[in-house]
């Protein structure tokens, strides 16, 4: 299981990085760029579909999902210097938080 969840941490940076690049694509212009996005998006849900079969689902995608947001969002501040609001700030704390509770205080397990 310990296994499962290392694998969910490559899944989630390999999507954090495919997203990153995406703002490079630039339409079709850069198609070594489009293909790295698309290879990174693969390899992200290829890892998250292997670890559906050992992780419980609601645990899982919470800490797929909202780690990858704040990934994205912080990737977003140092590499393109976009800075979120108060707004932003507050609901991604939202969602980590639910995220936490989720995978510490939920009985949910696999089937």
């Amino acid at each position: 299981m310990k296994f499962g969840w290392i694998l969910l941490m490559i899944s989630m940076l390999a999507d954090v990085v495919a997203s990153v690049l995406a703002k490079q694509v630039d339409g079709l212009q850069r198609p070594f760029m489009l293909l790295s996005v698309l290879g990174g998006y693969l390899v992200a849900i290829l890892l998250f579909m292997h670890c559906m079969k050992v992780l419980p689902m609601g645990p899982a995608f919470a800490i797929w999902a909202g780690g990858g947001m704040v990934l994205v969002a912080v990737s977003a501040i140092v590499f393109y210097h976009q800075m979120p609001d108060l707004p932003a700030i507050i609901g991604m704390s939202l969602i980590v938080l639910g995220a936490v509770v989720l995978s510490t205080m939920s009985k949910m397990q696999v089937h």
